[in-house]
Formats: structure tokens, C-alpha cells, sequence
């Protein structure tokens, strides 16, 4: 009776691990990627298909009015659910330069679909969302400044601290700190080490210079070489003209010879 019993437990314990294993770990992982993938990709649709007629809209959308719209419409492409997801990120946070954070969105989604292993992730996803920041807030410089029309890629975000800098920095000095700060960001999210990528610059304008050093001395070989072609030519069409000019003499002297005599 206690051998039937434990065979008992013994199955239902193996059932309950093979039921387990239906979902495991890496499948939950697979599904999580493919569900922030497929949310990128709706909220990019939503960002680039903001209209700002769709701001009223967008301002009085609650949970009732999703289940009974009636007939409001949305320009947008997600329509009305689109609308309100745009307007809260475009004029309301930073603007179209959102798009960055969205990638980093797709990009965990990409990784944990296929499995991989984000080594450099976490830090690049830090780097990104201030690089964002930063930019939003240099479109917001432009904005304030040169009265550009870029405050949909600043966003209310960008405006208000570029317009918090300028009166703390003033207008030149708010511009060198926002592009140093976003220069900075840029290197570290290519190379993670600001002297390596200062070096690979300094290779880069190396390189540069090498190269138009040997196109000027290609190009003055190629000018000396048309230079003597001209002479050349130069020399060839003087040599015919002073043939020329000795046959018509030597003309004229049988013409003068076989003239009769008066």
C-alpha cells in the first residue's frame, strides 16, 4: 500500500514538472521580446503619425470614451489610442527625439527574443535615454533661439530646460554646454571610453589628411602632365606653321624664278 502510494506522488510530481517545462524560462523570455518588439513597433507608428489636430482629441480620451468613442475620429494611425500615446510623448515629453527611447524598446525586445545575451545593454540604455535628453533639449536651444520650428522634436521637456539654461548659461554658453554634454554621450555610447574614441578620431583625421595629400599630389602630377601636353601640342602646332610659312616662301621663290622677264 505505501509502494502504490509513493508511485503515486512520484507521478504527479513528474506531471507537474512536465507541465512546468511546457513554459519555461527562455520561452517567457521569447515571449516577452516579441511583445516589446511588436509595442515598438505601435508606438513608432503612433509618434510618426502625430497630427495636431487630434490634440483635442487626445487631451479628453479616457478609459469610457476607448469603450464608447462614438463618432470621434483620430488622424492618427493607431486612431484614438495612437493619438493620446503621441500626444503624451511628442509635445508633452521630448518630442520626436522619443523615437531614440522607443529603439532602445525594440532593442530589448530583439535581445531577449533571439536569445541573447545583453552584455552592453544596461549601459548603452542609460546612455541613450540622456543622449535623448540632451538632444531634446539642443532642439529646444534651436527653438528658443532661432525660432526654427523644431519644438515637435524638443517636446515641452527639451523647451523647458533649454530656456532654464539659457537664462542660467545665457544663449552661446547653453549651446557649448548641451553639445559638449551630447558630444560626450555620443562618444560613450560608440566606443565606452571617451580616449579611445578621441584616438580613433585623431586615426580618422589622420587618415583624412593622408588621403588628400596624395589626391593634391596625384591631381599636381596630373596637372604637370597636362601642362607638358600643352607644350607639346604648343610645340608641334609652331613647328607646322614655320613649315608652313618656309613652303609658301619657297613658293613664291619658283614663282619669281619662272616669271618671264620684262
Amino acid at each position: 500500500m505505501a509502494t502504490s502510494m509513493s508511485k503515486k506522488r512520484r507521478k504527479t510530481t513528474a506531471t507537474k514538472k512536465g507541465d512546468a517545462s511546457l513554459v519555461g524560462q527562455e520561452r517567457k523570455k521569447e515571449v516577452l521580446g516579441l511583445i516589446l518588439i511588436v509595442l515598438a513597433l505601435l508606438v513608432t507608428l503612433a509618434l510618426l503619425t502625430y497630427a495636431q489636430a487630434d490634440d483635442p482629441s487626445a487631451r479628453s480620451f479616457s478609459f469610457e470614451r476607448a469603450l464608447n468613442p462614438g463618432d470621434d475620429r483620430a488622424q492618427n494611425a493607431l486612431g484614438l489610442v495612437g493619438a493620446a500615446v503621441a500626444y503624451a510623448l511628442v509635445p508633452n515629453f521630448l518630442g520626436y527625439t522619443t523615437l531614440l527611447l522607443v529603439g532602445l524598446l525594440f532593442g530589448w525586445g530583439y535581445v531577449l527574443f533571439r536569445r541573447k545575451t545583453p552584455l552592453y545593454l544596461p549601459l548603452v540604455t542609460l546612455l541613450v535615454v540622456v543622449g535623448a535628453f540632451f538632444l531634446a533639449c539642443l532642439f529646444g536651444w534651436f527653438g528658443q533661439t532661432l525660432d526654427a520650428g523644431v519644438e515637435l522634436w524638443a517636446g515641452s521637456v527639451g523647451l523647458g530646460v533649454a530656456g532654464w539654461m539659457q537664462r542660467i548659461f545665457g544663449t552661446v554658453g547653453s549651446f557649448i554646454v548641451l553639445l559638449a554634454l551630447l558630444a560626450v554621450t555620443v562618444l560613450l555610447v560608440v566606443d565606452h571610453d571617451i580616449q579611445r574614441s578621441l584616438d580613433r578620431a585623431e586615426e580618422l583625421f589622420a587618415s583624412m589628411r593622408e588621403r588628400l595629400w596624395l589626391w593634391w599630389a596625384g591631381s599636381k602630377e596630373r596637372r604637370d602632365e597636362r601642362r607638358v601636353e600643352i607644350a607639346r601640342r604648343r610645340a608641334e602646332r609652331r613647328k607646322e606653321r614655320e613649315q608652313h610659312l618656309k613652303e609658301r616662301e619657297r613658293e613664291r621663290e619658283r614663282a619669281r624664278r619662272n616669271a618671264p622677264a620684262p
